[in-house]
């Protein structure tokens, strides 16, 4: 009979007191919950992240958990203060507007060492969860993505809010599904297909064009990485599943597809007029005027409190409608109208200081399999980024920061640090690999 009292003292005594297999599992929930479950979660992988860098230095500073202090640690964890400072110069010498709310919302930046120090977890178990997990939580939201899909022009935006957000993490879930794909052998080969093709249905529903060449680059992302270990068996079981899953999202999502595309067509009709009102067009506005802005103030832009103000005034002088937006649907000139080529330079590093240190790792499963992660991430990322937001959202942010300090403890040569008694790891989590 389970013990329901003694929960909430479990829990306390998790808080307070960890020991090693607390530590190892709470790192395999952590991953899970907050790279495979922003689609069904919303905010709350974003909340549950910042709790778990308050759990991180909280019992750093009690030394049950050491600093993890390796070059590649140390240098991705200084580009990522490095975003947050540069961000924090340009307040300080243009403050106004919701500045200083923009400057506290990239505090969880600072976070990425504390997050990576608390990692113990065994490796291969911990990848296998997230598979299986990415599978699981792809299927669900391709549920519950047809059945909110109500007509071609409805866009899915599940608990993230917003189809943009929605797009970014289901292309990380077919992310993770590609990989689980392409390195299992037969006995998880279905499973991952299944939960590659529910991701692409989420996609496709979300109505984001731009992050649609995820269903392209990804799946050559993971093919090129895992070329010389590609595992793929097909029999009749996988192809009838498949078969059937396309025949039944096929009309759905062929609609989508279908009324998306007429929308583009009819975008350029309306601007071969001078309209501008509508969706590509207040981008154009948007890059045209923010182009010009940028050029007036280089260094350190205009703060970060500006950008509603100045996409409001790039959208008057271009004469369209009187519109205000948090972002500049651009990473770079967004960027640069918040903190300058300081801030764009800074932005810059937090994409390639990571990517260097995995690629320089020794190579061996763990490498591949981070490798491939955070060059597909960042992909996404950057596509998201072209017309529409990037950072500057708590649920990308978490993300990103989680996924780049998974990636890191994968290629640490020293995983198990923790300076603690040595307990054996119990339960089929966090059982070694046979």
């Amino acid at each position: 009979m389970i013990d329901f009292l003694s929960r909430p003292r479990q829990i306390w005594g998790y808080i307070v007191d960890p020991n090693r297999d607390q530590i190892a599992l709470g790192n395999i929930v952590f991953i899970v919950f907050c790279v495979c479950t922003g689609v069904l979660t919303g905010s709350l992988t974003s909340i549950y992240a910042i709790c778990g860098i308050f759990f991180s230095v909280f019992h750093i500073l009690r030394g049950v958990v050491p600093w993890q202090l390796d070059r590649a640690a140390t240098a991705t964890a200084a580009a990522f203060a490095g975003f947050f400072v540069a961000e924090l110069l340009a307040y300080a010498a243009l403050p106004g507007g919701d500045g200083l709310k923009e400057i506290v919302s990239n505090l969880p930046f600072l976070g990425l060492l504390p997050l990576y120090s608390v990692f113990i977890v065994d490796r291969d178990r911990l990848i296998s969860v997230i598979e299986r997990s990415a599978a699981g939580v792809s299927v669900v939201a391709a549920l519950a993505a047809v059945l909110s899909h109500t007509t071609p022009e409805a866009r899915v935006e599940l608990s993230a809010g917003n189809p943009g957000i929605t797009a970014v993490l289901a292309s990380v879930l077919l992310l993770i599904n590609m990989i689980g794909l392409f390195r299992k052998g037969p006995t998880m080969w279905s499973y991952s297909l299944l939960g590659a093709l529910a991701s692409i249905v989420v996609l496709l529903l979300t109505g984001m064009r731009s992050l649609w060449p995820c269903l392209i680059v990804i799946p050559l992302i993971v093919a090129i990485g895992y070329r010389s270990k590609i595992r793929l068996t097909l029999n009749l079981k996988s192809v009838v599943l498949s078969a059937l899953v396309i025949l039944a999202v096929a009309p759905l999502v062929s609609g989508t597809i279908t009324e998306r595309f007429a929308a583009v067509g009819s975008d350029l009709e309306e601007i071969s007029r001078k309209d501008f009102s509508n969706s590509l067009g207040i981008r154009i506005m948007l890059w045209q005027a923010g182009s010009k802005m940028v050029v007036q103030q280089p260094l350190l832009g205009y703060g970060p409190g500006s950008v509603e103000s100045k996409t409001q005034e790039a959208t008057q002088n271009m004469g369209g409608p009187e519109v205000s937006f948090t972002h500049f649907h651009n990473m770079i000139i967004n960027e640069l109208i918040r903190a300058g080529l300081v801030g764009l330079t800074a932005m810059g590093l937090v994409f390639l200081v990571p990517l260097y240190f995995v690629l320089k790792a020794d190579k061996n499963e763990f490498r591949l399999w981070a490798l491939t992660m955070i060059v597909g991430l960042q992909t996404s990322y950057v596509l998201s980024g072209l017309t529409g937001i990037m950072f500057g959202h708590d649920i990308l942010d978490m993300l990103f920061i989680s996924v780049t300090a998974l990636c890191l403890y994968l290629v640490r040569l020293r995983p198990d640090t923790i300076r603690s008694q040595h307990i054996d790891y119990t339960g089929y989590l966090l059982s070694e690999k046979n």
